[in-house]
């Protein structure tokens, strides 16, 4: 579309992210907006990416980034454990929403015997129509299989969290590390000031929703050659927001689609795909190549087993010396992949410019006295360096190479956040909704299973627009539900229409 569409909706979300949330790449952020705009569009586009944010060490603002997506998103949910996946699929049944998932190294961890189920849920739930069957309970006292949906948009936070390929397939990944330059503004939920802005701006991606929702709906952009398959659903839903955006987003889209299909190339190049990254290689390669243009990577792994044998040689827990292809899978996690020397043999290498920025936010980090990564021999407890006995059983590409799989425990991840309290009965929590009403204008059943009747007036998400029965306020029911929330209280300052 030439015309840009004149709503700030999208650029607001860009420019309050961007003040709160720092990204290793700038353009991560037009990532978070348009995923936060998709959520709203559930019920208009194919396919729903799971949302990966990821880092390697605790402090880099994973929760916090999902506390401002829970502010800004459809219907948000957010956890930091799921351990019933039966749990899982009632919570996203009734209706489309948003699940935002923390410290999924933990939930998530493969060792666990609940994974797998958990697994199966979101990776099918990121298509629209479909379903799981499960067993429910009739009054006679026996079970009958029953197909419940489980398309839900899902976002997931976690250090170096230990994800399958399938699943990694489905997801677009943002990678933070800590901000120890205090880029970011303080995030205060603590003022209600502060969160009604927020809400403010997730409302704006509702109401443009609600107004563009068929023209999302009926977009067919074209994408970028050779971008197909899982990668092509990954993008589908951005690049019809952003047809019908106009503007920069287009050309913003589009080159978010060709950074994802270079680094695609370069991992099967590599012949790497999950990757445990550890912070002490990622330092010890920056002092290395410090000042030169190109260092070849047998060099920087001789170099790093002379000066730091109890890390990086035979002696070492890990038992072997280092390769190249383990560092290369180390360094890859934190986005720093090799290059060919520019001339000569045309060997493969790293050079100062490929590694220095990260390097750099990590050394201050631990020089300004963190504790939660370095133990008293600089090695860190959480890195999958050091045993052989975390290897898992799945028949992964990272399972076959001799880099052990990571942890991803150990560091206290404990923190104040927004997590809603769940029940036999449903959500119960600072949303503040006792159940949810009949849904909206796709034809879905109600909780009793019977099709709509309401009257009321709906927008593409199935949101009621009567007066709230507690509040008496005519705006849009979050969520539909029957009873006034959190952010419809706010609301009474005149902040949302």
């Amino acid at each position: 579309m030439s015309e840009w569409l004149k709503t700030p909706a999208l650029d607001d979300a860009v420019v309050w992210l961007k003040r709160y949330v720092i990204t290793t790449a700038v353009e991560d952020i037009w990532v978070m907006a348009l995923w936060a705009q998709h959520t709203w569009l559930l019920g208009y586009v194919p396919v729903t990416p799971r949302l990966l944010i990821d880092s390697i060490m605790p402090g880099s603002g994973k929760t916090t980034a999902l506390e401002h997506l829970q502010r800004i998103c459809l219907d948000p949910a957010q956890m930091s454990q799921v351990t019933s996946s039966a749990l899982l699929v009632r919570l996203v049944a009734e209706r489309p929403r948003t699940l935002l998932l923390d410290e999924v190294d933990r939930s998530l961890d493969p060792k666990k015997e609940t994974t797998s189920d958990l697994l199966s849920i979101l990776n099918s739930g990121y298509k629209r129509g479909a379903t799981r069957p499960v067993l429910t309970p009739t009054k006679g006292g026996d079970w009958i299989p029953k197909e419940m949906a489980t398309y839900c948009a899902v976002a997931m936070a976690g250090n170096s969290p230990r994800i399958p390929d399938d699943t990694r397939s489905r997801a677009l990944r943002i990678f933070l590390l800590p901000d120890v330059n205090d880029q970011a503004e303080e995030t205060d939920w603590l003022d209600e000031d502060f969160e009604l802005q927020a809400l403010t701006v997730g409302d704006g991606l509702r109401q443009w929703a609600e107004t563009h929702a068929g023209q999302v709906k009926e977009a067919r952009p074209t994408f970028p050659d050779g971008c197909k398959g899982r990668l092509k659903e990954r993008w589908v839903a951005f690049v019809r927001v952003a047809a019908v955006v106009g503007g920069p987003w287009p050309q913003r889209v589009s080159a978010l689609i060709e950074r994802d299909m270079e680094e695609e190339r370069r991992d099967r190049e590599d012949g790497m795909r999950s990757i445990p990254p550890t912070m002490q290689a990622i330092l010890d390669v920056a002092e290395i190549v410090k000042d030169r243009q190109f260092v070849p990577t047998s060099e920087i792994v001789a170099k790093m087993i002379a000066d730091r044998p109890d890390q990086w040689s035979k002696e070492s827990p890990y038992g072997r010396d280092l390769t190249a292809h383990r560092l290369a899978k180390m360094l890859v996690g934190a986005g720093v992949r090799p290059r060919q020397e520019p001339d000569g043999e045309r060997r493969r290498g790293y050079a100062e410019v490929d590694i220095a920025a990260v390097a750099s936010r990590l050394h201050t980090n631990s020089v300004n006295g963190s504790n939660d990564t370095n133990d008293s021999n600089g090695r860190y407890p959480n890195s999958s360096e050091g045993s052989q006995s975390n290897r898992s059983n799945r028949s992964t590409r990272s399972d076959r190479s001799d880099e052990p799989d990571h942890p991803g425990e150990g560091a206290d991840h404990s923190r104040a956040s927004h997590d809603v309290h769940l029940s036999e009965s449903g959500p119960i929590g600072p949303t503040g909704y006792d159940k949810p009403i009949q849904r909206g204008p796709t034809g879905e059943q109600s909780q009793s299973g019977h099709a709509q009747t309401d009257s009321r007036t709906t927008g593409p998400i199935g949101e009621a627009t009567d007066p709230c029965p507690d509040c008496g306020m005519s705006l849009t029911l979050r969520a539909g539900t029957q009873k006034c929330t959190w952010r419809h209280k706010l609301a009474q300052k005149g902040g949302l229409s």
